[in-house]
């Protein structure tokens, strides 16, 4: 089932921290980025697919550009290779296929070849052999892809 969240108070943050697979000490850091910089964007949202009562993946959408950001996709540890990231993918976009936002941007680290993997198969294209970050800066080690919505998933 697909959980869209717009605030920290509407996650369960124990259950997010175990899908990054976080200790206790990245887990505090991880609840002041998400408290003090990512839901004080205008329009950030958390998707999560839960299974069962439990999150078993994660991602975040934030504005960027022309569109959206899609970062921090996450599957648990123990339920990779399951299809559950290519699941809450594919639930995101359809869920996004009304929005006014028309295209879906991540950026994938070129050696992450799962989340290349997850990411083809759910209609994103290379477009950028680097990647503009939020914080501006350049990495030639992630490409920028592009989903258009409304693409076959």
């Amino acid at each position: 089932m697909l959980i869209i969240a717009g605030s920290l108070r509407e996650l369960d943050f124990e259950q997010l921290a175990q899908v990054y697979d976080y200790e206790r000490n990245d887990a505090a850091e991880f609840y002041d980025y998400l408290s003090q910089c990512f839901f004080t964007v205008k329009g950030s949202v958390y998707c999560l697919w839960q299974v069962e009562g439990h999150y078993r993946s994660a991602l975040r959408l934030e504005p960027y550009q022309d569109g959206l950001l899609l970062t921090g996709l996450e599957t648990a540890p123990q339920w990779r290779r399951r299809g559950y990231a290519k699941g809450l993918m594919g639930a995101v976009l359809q869920w996004l296929g009304g929005d006014s936002h028309r295209k879906i941007y991540s950026h994938i680290r070129f050696d992450n070849k799962p989340s290349l993997a997850v990411h083809q198969r759910c209609g994103f294209r290379r477009i950028m052999d680097y990647a503009v970050l939020l914080d501006g800066t350049v990495s030639s080690q992630i490409g920028t892809f592009l989903c258009t919505l409304g693409a076959s998933v």
